[in-house]
């Protein structure tokens, strides 16, 4: 008897973003089951936690698309980034005018210009403007109804102090008395402020009508409404969004851990991860068309991201170098120079005395280099270590694996976002050994895997641009 063999490429093509998400569902409805997900079951599911994040996600969807068609960007979440940054972007600015202005000031101050350039550009059709205004207030209405509920935290279970203490204490400050206040006394030398002062102004935008800054769990609640904004941008059939928005979805909600992690506290990694996905996203839309003034609007943005978070600072700095490089177009830079540059002398009138990073004992990026050549006093074992904390998500292990082996056997659909993607998620993983390896050799390893998921995003991105499968 004859055993025919059969040949790989005849096979029918098998659907593995289909096969991801089915095995991930699974696994997501056992631990349901199983009562795993404490996170998951304790959520207030009730008209006062509801309607309010209904009302607030509604806003944030109608004012990020009256953005995009008022400035022509390519997409929504790009409008909504835009928005948040700005805030920032206009504080860091006047920083040398800090002690005559307040963080309330520059709150409203920025929400007027925002208000004035989209009549400006919209004055020939005023309607979605007032639309975006009664639609905000209906969404402060409903949140200073139900403050009392949303402020309620009996149920709440704090996974990781740096949420309650750390975190909570830059975007108290912050809202207190302003960047300058952080920016001159962080208690973490080199942290960037970035991500806590767009928490903050999330806070500000929500609940307007508070006095003290307060943690309430609807403001980290958003992330995943504005996660969809994002999927909801991706060019591709109704089906196919709906897949990569199940896979995240089920993802995030899979373990407390990763629920806590990006949506239920005010901890980094959820907006780092985001607004990477988002301007990589939208990189290429920049890149095919000549250097113009929204180009540069475009990578002055991008380039704040150089204050995010650790290794994502780091690697926005390189990968906006290494693309300069690439496409002959030094122009690239000149935004880059430019945040660079008034950092650099903030740091030199206001902070004269701090030259090191508070991760690395206060030592200079010189130093810490130095060490890397002494091979001795390396710690390879703790690479196996990092592996071995990302194993143990299994979820999250499936989903990188799935993306890497899309990857790999796409050739034939070549997307440069891929490689944008590939090259953060290794670049990530690289930064994040080499610290462990050579100066956080006795710190807990379990923060490499939330390092690690700053990228987790652009994994379900990366999804999404793979074409050889069915979905």
């Amino acid at each position: 008897m004859k055993i025919k063999l059969i040949k790989l490429k005849k096979l029918p093509q098998l659907d593995i973003k289909l096969l991801l998400l089915l095995i991930i569902s699974i696994n997501f409805i056992f631990n349901i089951f199983t009562n795993k997900l404490y996170h998951l079951t304790q959520l207030s599911l009730n008209s006062s936690t509801v309607v309010p994040f209904v009302a607030s996600f509604s806003f944030y969807i109608y004012l990020s698309t009256i953005i995009k068609n008022s400035l022509k960007l390519p997409t929504r979440s790009l409008g909504i980034i835009y928005f948040l940054f700005s805030f920032y972007i206009i504080n860091f600015l006047l920083l040398p005018f800090q002690n005559l202005i307040t963080f309330n000031f520059l709150f409203y101050l920025t929400t007027s210009l925002w208000l004035l350039c989209l009549v400006v550009l919209n004055k020939k059709n005023l309607k979605p403007v007032i639309t975006l205004i009664i639609l905000y207030l209906l969404t402060l209405c409903l949140n200073k109804y139900y403050i009392i509920q949303l402020s309620n935290l009996n149920n709440y279970l704090i996974l990781n102090t740096d949420s309650s203490e750390q975190w909570f204490y830059y975007n108290k400050n912050i809202f207190k008395d302003g960047l300058y206040s952080v920016f001159t006394n962080n208690p973490i030398s080199k942290q960037g402020i970035l991500i806590p002062y767009l928490q903050t102004v999330v806070y500000k935008i929500n609940f307007p009508f508070l006095n003290e800054y307060e943690f309430i769990r609807l403001n980290s609640n958003l992330i995943y409404p504005l996660s969809l904004l994002l999927f909801f941008d991706l060019k591709q059939s109704i089906r196919k969004r709906g897949a990569i928005i199940l896979i995240f979805t089920f993802t995030i909600l899979n373990s407390d851990w990763l629920t806590f992690l990006f949506l239920d506290s005010l901890m980094l990694e959820g907006f780092v991860s985001l607004c990477v996905a988002i301007f990589l996203f939208n990189l290429n839309y920049f890149l095919t068309k000549r250097f113009d003034f929204s180009s540069f609007i475009f990578f002055t943005y991008f380039s704040f991201m150089v204050y995010s978070k650790q290794f994502i600072s780091v690697i926005v700095l390189l990968f906006i170098i290494l693309l300069s490089f690439f496409n002959k177009n030094f122009k690239l830079l000149l935004p880059l120079i430019f945040v660079n540059v008034t950092n650099f002398l903030y740091e030199k009138l206001y902070l004269p005395q701090k030259n090191g990073f508070e991760y690395l004992d206060n030592i200079s990026i010189y130093e810490f280099i130095l060490n890397l050549f002494d091979v001795q006093n390396l710690e390879f074992n703790n690479s196996l270590m990092i592996l071995s904390e990302i194993w143990k998500d299994r979820v999250i292990t499936l989903v990188l694996v799935t993306y890497l082996i899309l990857f790999l056997t796409s050739n034939k659909h070549f997307v440069m976002l891929n490689f944008y993607i590939l090259f953060f998620i290794i670049t990530n993983y690289l930064f994040i050994n080499i610290l462990y390896v050579s100066w956080w050799q006795d710190i807990e390893l379990g923060s490499s895997f939330r390092y690690f998921l700053s990228t987790f995003h652009i994994m379900v991105i990366g999804l999404s641009t793979t074409k050889n499968s069915k979905t």
